[in-house]
């Protein structure tokens, strides 16, 4: 509602408890990202990891699908990412692995958001209703939800890139730019689109 009516002081209340309190921020970005997850769903071994597992699979056991030309790209990939989970493949547990990911990457996109908003406009309550508008499914300019239905690479990269930004508009450009350098080695193509 607008400012003074019974419903803009309870989200004031809100936005400054949240400003306040690295705990409770971190409460609202899990809840935000367990909002996000339900709604939107969540599927292992769909669109680009349809390709991806497969590759990954290769890497741990060389002896699976010989001769197939789409795994045998696999040396041509551009990121380090998913080699982060050839223990837990070994383990047998790649899927329960990929979910926590995805739930930390989430999370970390929400805690990104704040940061980048609270850099932008200075304001606790300008940070809640970002992260609260992102909650339900968006589509970014590539024509794909910000936030996705599966763990990929990209969904990994963008809070890093989210807080470059908050970095650079804080004034902190080497860092921003040595965090995008890092970031390089998760998807070097939402690196091109944030430099």
């Amino acid at each position: 509602g607008p400012p003074g009516t019974a419903a803009w002081r309870w989200f004031s209340r809100l936005a400054e408890g949240l400003g306040r309190s690295r705990r409770q921020r971190a409460l609202f970005f899990l809840l935000a990202a367990s909002v996000s997850i339900l709604v939107t769903g969540y599927h292992t071994g769909t669109f680009d990891q349809i390709a991806l597992l497969p590759m990954l699979r290769a890497h741990a056991d060389p002896g699976l699908y010989p001769g197939d030309p789409i795994v045998g790209l696999r040396t041509q990939h551009y990121t380090f990412f998913w080699f982060l989970f050839l223990p837990a493949l070994r383990l047998g547990a790649l899927e329960a692995a990929l979910f926590l990911a995805h739930i930390a990457a989430t999370w970390a996109t929400f805690a990104a958001v704040w940061e980048l908003a609270v850099a932008l406009f200075g304001s606790a309550a300008s940070a809640t209703l970002a992260v609260g508008a992102l909650i339900l499914p968006h589509v970014g300019f590539v024509g794909f939800p910000i936030i996705e239905f599966s763990l990929l690479n990209r969904g990994v990269a963008l809070p890093l890139i989210l807080l470059a930004f908050a970095l650079y508009f804080r004034g902190r450009t080497t860092a921003s730019f040595a965090l995008l350098g890092a970031t390089y080695n998760l998807h070097l193509v939402s690196v091109h689109f944030a430099l």
